[in-house]
């Protein structure tokens, strides 16, 4: 049992995600399509600092799926735009290096992650909200980050086609 819920209860969560990976993908994507690259991604980190701060929250399996949902939409907002600018801000003949450090750096955050909220959890597990809030906050700073980034990068690496 993790989280007060059980294996089969937390396997389904994460089935949800992959779920409405499939499902909302592409309609995802053709709607944010007259956003600017930038401006798709930090709206993305918003969306996983709402998701993620809610679970702080969420006292039932449903909370927690609704925490999902929300997660999971950041995650389809923010992927392929940000597949989109890296290949787009690569000089001719870098792309593959381009992808390559963008997908290490992904990689250490997922390594890193559960560290960071690892350390939150034990410092405030008594205090699940304020918890799950600096665990989220990351989130929001990337947000802040990409909405400025936006304002100084070229448009035409950053409008869609």
């Amino acid at each position: 049992e993790m989280a007060g819920l059980s294996e089969s209860r937390l396997g389904l969560l994460f089935t949800l995600n992959g779920l409405f990976v499939v499902l909302l993908q592409f309609p995802i994507t053709r709607l944010l399509s007259r956003l600017s690259y930038t401006t798709q991604i930090g709206a993305g980190a918003v969306l996983y600092f709402i998701g993620y701060g809610m679970v702080g929250f969420m006292a039932s399996f449903w909370g927690l799926a609704g925490a999902i949902v929300i997660v999971t939409l950041g995650e389809v907002t923010m992927s392929p735009p940000g597949l989109t600018l890296t290949s787009r801000l690569a000089p001719e003949g870098r792309t593959g290096r381009y992808m390559g450090i963008r997908g290490f750096f992904e990689t250490v955050g997922w390594s890193l992650g559960p560290m960071y909220g690892g350390f939150f959890l034990d410092s405030l597990g008594h205090k699940p909200i304020a918890a799950w809030m600096a665990i989220s906050s990351l989130a929001l700073v990337a947000a802040a980050g990409y909405f400025l980034f936006g304002r100084y990068l070229p448009k035409r690496f950053n409008e869609g086609t």
